[in-house]
C-alpha cells in the first residue's frame, strides 16, 4: 500500500507540473494578444472612462508592457473576489488593479515585483467624534465598512475582530469603494477603510470626511500571473526598465503626481511613505484551496436584448438579457446568483440562475429594470456570486440613454405603445398600437420572441402567440434607427381558467434586506403578489411562514439561522393555480 501511494503521489506531482508549466509566454506571442484582468472600478488604478472603456495606472502600464512585447492588450472587467480563478482558468493572462501582495496569494499564483506602495485610511464622516489619540480601542461599538475579498477585509477581522475589539456583527462587506461612501453618506456605518489614493484623489477634497486611523497598513501592489508561468520574468523586466528609463514615471503622472524612490525603485506617491511594518502584526490566514475543488468562471457571450447606448423614454420598463458562458469547471445551479454591484441599478433586482449550467455551457441572464425619470446615460454593473458569496467572473453592465423630452433629434422615439386591454382570458388576442418618430423599422417582442415585424411608423397589429398562455407577459418594441433604436414596453396578464375568470396568480417581486447574513439570525424578506388567495414562504422546502396579505415585509427565521446556503421560495396559491419565486440567502458563522 506505501509503495501504492508513493506511485500515485508522483503521478500526481507530475500532472501538477506539467500543468504549471504551460508555456504561457509563447501562446502570448502566438495569439499576438495580452489578456489583462482588472475589478472594473478602483481609482486610480484601474476604472471605466466616460467612453466606457477601462483606463488607469494598471491599465496603462500593462499597454505599455504588451508594446514592448509587440502584442495587443484586451481589457477584461472581472469580480476582484474571483480574479485568481479566472486567470487559472486561462479566461486573462495577468490580473491587477490595485492587486496587494501576500503570503496567501503567492500560494496559489506568480506576483510580480511591486511596482507601487500605498497605505490604507479610516475614514468617517466629519461629523464623527474622534478621541485625542486613536487605538485599538477606538474601535469598539463602531460600525466598519469594507471592501469584501481586500487584504484591508483580511487585516479588520485578523485584527480587530480576532484581537475582541470589534464584533464581526460591526463588519460590513461591500463590493467596491463606491458602496463603501454610500454606506457612510446614509450612516449605515461609522467608518470605511479605503486606500491613500483613492481617498485623497476622490473624496479628501470635499470637507465631508475624515481620517479617523492611518498608517496602519502598508500595501505592495503588483501584477498576478498563472504559477510558474513563463511570462512572468518578461513582465518583470519590462516593469524594472520601464521605471529606470522614466516611461512608468510619464504614464503614473497622467493619473496622479507620483514620484520614484531611486532607493525602492518602486512607484510612490510620495517619498515620505513609510516602510516600517504594521503597527498591529497581520496574521496571514493560510490558503485553503483544494487539489480538487471546482473553480468557478464567467465570461460574456452577447446582449440578447437592449445593446448599449438604447435610448428609452423615462420611466419605461424594460428588460435587459445578457448570454453569458460558464468557463469554470463548478455546475452553477440555483444556488448561484446574477447580482447588482455598482453604478444605475435602475430597479433591477439580484436573481437566481434559472437552471443548471455545466461547464462550458451558455445561460440567458433576464432582469427587469425601469429607465429613471431624469434624461442622461447610465451603466449598471453586474456579476455573478457563487452560493458560499464569492464573486466571479466578467463584470458586465446594462447601458442605456434616457430622453429628455421632445423629438429627441435624429435618435428614434417611442411616442407611444399600449394595448386596447392588458389582461383576457386565454384565446383573446389584444392589439398593439404605436407612434414613434425617426425610425425606419420596428419590432415588437413577447417575452423576448418576435411577434411583429414592421417598417410602419405608426401602426396597430394583434398580438397572440405566446400571449396564448397563462401568466404575466413582457411586451416589448425596439424602434430602430440604422444606428441606434429606442425601447417601451408594458405587461399583459393572460387569465387561465378557461372561461372562469380567474387569473394566475402574479408575483410583482420577492426579496430579502440582504444576501447573507450571521448564523442564528433571521432575515427580512418583502413581497407583492396579485390575484392569490395565500402565500407560502419555504426555507429549504420547510414552510416558515403563511400569510394572506398581497403585500408584505416579514422576518423569516428557522431553517434560514443554520450554516450555509438556503433557498427561501415563496408560493402564491389561487383555486386554480399557483406561481412560484425564490432566492439564495447565505447564512455565515459568527464567529
Amino acid at each position: 500500500m506505501k509503495k501504492f501511494l508513493i506511485i500515485m503521489i508522483s503521478l500526481l506531482i507530475a500532472f501538477c507540473v506539467s500543468a504549471v508549466y504551460a508555456d504561457d509566454l509563447a501562446d502570448v506571442k502566438q495569439s499576438g494578444t495580452l489578456s489583462l484582468g482588472v475589478p472594473p472600478d478602483y481609482i486610480p488604478f484601474v476604472f471605466v472612462d466616460e467612453s466606457g472603456n477601462s483606463t488607469g495606472l494598471d491599465v496603462a502600464l500593462v499597454q505599455e508592457i504588451g508594446r514592448r512585447m509587440g502584442v495587443k492588450v484586451q481589457i477584461y472587467n472581472l469580480a476582484f473576489d474571483g480574479m485568481i480563478d479566472s486567470l487559472n482558468l486561462g479566461q486573462v493572462d495577468i490580473i491587477g488593479g490595485a492587486f496587494a501582495k501576500n503570503e496567501e496569494r503567492q500560494q496559489l499564483i506568480d506576483l510580480t515585483r511591486t511596482y507601487y506602495t500605498g497605505s490604507a485610511y479610516f475614514v468617517g464622516l466629519s461629523s464623527l467624534s474622534k478621541p485625542g489619540s486613536v487605538s485599538m480601542e477606538s474601535f469598539r461599538d463602531l460600525k466598519i465598512g469594507v471592501q469584501k475579498g481586500t487584504s484591508f477585509d483580511q487585516w479588520i477581522k485578523t485584527n480587530l475582530v480576532g484581537g475582541g475589539y470589534v464584533s464581526i456583527r460591526n463588519v460590513y462587506s461591500y463590493s467596491n469603494a463606491a458602496d463603501e461612501i454610500r454606506a457612510l453618506d446614509r450612516q449605515e456605518v461609522d467608518l470605511v477603510v479605503l486606500s491613500q489614493d483613492l481617498y485623497e484623489d476622490l473624496y479628501q477634497r470635499s470637507g465631508k470626511y475624515q481620517i479617523f486611523y492611518d498608517g496602519f497598513m502598508n500595501e505592495s501592489y503588483v501584477f498576478g500571473l498563472r504559477k510558474n508561468s513563463t511570462l512572468t520574468s518578461v513582465v518583470n523586466q519590462h516593469l524594472t526598465d520601464m521605471i529606470k528609463d522614466g516611461t512608468a514615471q510619464t504614464i503614473a503622472n497622467r493619473f496622479f503626481s507620483m514620484n520614484f524612490g531611486e532607493a525602492e525603485v518602486t512607484i510612490s506617491r510620495d517619498s515620505s511613505i513609510p516602510t516600517a511594518t504594521p503597527s498591529v502584526p497581520v496574521v496571514v490566514v493560510p490558503a485553503q484551496n483544494s487539489a480538487d475543488s471546482c473553480k468557478n468562471g464567467m465570461v460574456f457571450v452577447s446582449d440578447v436584448t437592449i445593446t448599449d447606448g438604447a435610448q428609452f423614454s423615462p420611466g419605461t420598463q424594460f428588460r435587459k438579457v445578457w448570454r453569458v458562458q460558464n468557463t469554470g469547471s463548478c455546475t452553477w445551479t440555483p444556488n448561484y446568483t446574477f447580482v447588482f454591484v455598482s453604478g444605475d441599478q435602475m430597479s433591477g433586482r439580484n436573481i437566481s440562475i434559472p437552471m443548471n449550467v455545466t461547464p462550458g455551457a451558455q445561460v440567458d441572464l433576464a432582469v427587469d429594470m425601469v429607465a429613471p425619470v431624469n434624461g442622461g446615460t447610465y451603466r449598471g454593473y453586474w456579476q455573478m456570486r457563487s452560493p458560499q458569496g464569492q464573486n466571479f467572473g466578467e463584470t458586465i453592465w446594462a447601458k442605456i440613454r434616457v430622453s429628455g423630452g421632445g423629438s429627441g433629434g435624429n435618435y428614434p422615439v417611442v411616442n407611444a405603445f399600449y394595448p386596447d386591454f392588458y389582461a383576457g382570458s386565454v384565446g383573446t388576442c389584444p392589439t398593439v398600437y404605436w407612434q414613434t418618430s425617426n425610425t425606419a423599422k420596428v419590432e415588437i417582442t413577447v417575452d423576448n420572441y418576435s411577434a411583429v415585424s414592421s417598417y410602419s411608423t405608426n401602426g396597430a397589429q394583434q398580438i397572440c402567440g405566446p400571449l396564448m398562455n397563462a401568466g404575466t407577459h413582457t411586451v416589448q418594441i425596439a424602434a430602430l434607427a440604422p444606428n441606434d433604436a429606442a425601447y417601451a414596453s408594458f405587461t399583459y396578464t393572460t387569465r387561465d381558467g378557461g372561461g372562469s375568470g380567474s387569473y394566475a396568480p402574479t408575483i410583482n417581486y420577492f426579496y430579502p434586506e440582504s444576501d447573507s447574513g450571521l448564523q442564528g439570525n433571521c432575515v427580512t424578506v418583502y413581497w407583492s403578489v396579485s390575484n392569490a388567495s395565500i402565500i407560502s414562504v419555504d426555507v429549504d422546502g420547510e414552510n416558515v411562514k403563511n400569510s394572506y396579505d398581497a403585500t408584505a415585509t416579514r422576518h423569516i427565521c428557522g431553517p434560514i439561522g443554520s450554516w450555509g446556503s438556503h433557498t427561501v421560495t415563496l408560493t402564491a396559491r389561487n383555486s386554480s393555480s399557483s406561481r412560484s419565486a425564490s432566492f439564495n440567502y447565505y447564512t455565515i458563522p459568527a464567529n
